[in-house]
């Protein structure tokens, strides 16, 4: 948990004096997109490198209809979340459980997942 506080703190430190477009287009994919990768590492059995666990924009709003009345699936404030396809309910991507069934290993998603 404190490298995720030291992560925090050094993207705060060095994005403090961009414009937000400068931001997306430098610090996003140059700083904070290759810290995000770092999250299955950290939690390597949390629900993101689960086979049961979906979730792609597509596969969360065929599995919530109503979702699109409220915004969008691709929406940033829910961040790499999505399904569990266990327990039928939506979960934090870096949540544990003791079904954990992790993912085969392919250059792209679990095709049942994020289908």
């Amino acid at each position: 948990m404190l490298g995720f506080l030291l992560a925090s703190a050094v993207v705060t430190w060095v994005s403090q004096g961009y414009e937000y477009a400068s931001y997306k287009k430098a610090v996003l994919p140059g700083l904070v997109a290759p810290l995000q990768a770092l999250r299955t590492w950290a939690f390597p059995f949390a629900c993101t490198g689960c086979r049961l666990f979906m979730n792609s924009p597509a596969a969360l709003e065929r599995a919530l209809p109503g979702l699109a009345s409220l915004g969008s699936a691709h929406a940033s404030v829910r961040a790499d979340d999505g399904l569990c396809g266990m327990h039928g309910r939506y979960v934090a991507a870096t949540g544990v459980c003791p079904q954990f069934a992790p993912r085969a290993r392919t250059s792209g998603p679990s095709p049942e997942c994020d289908a």
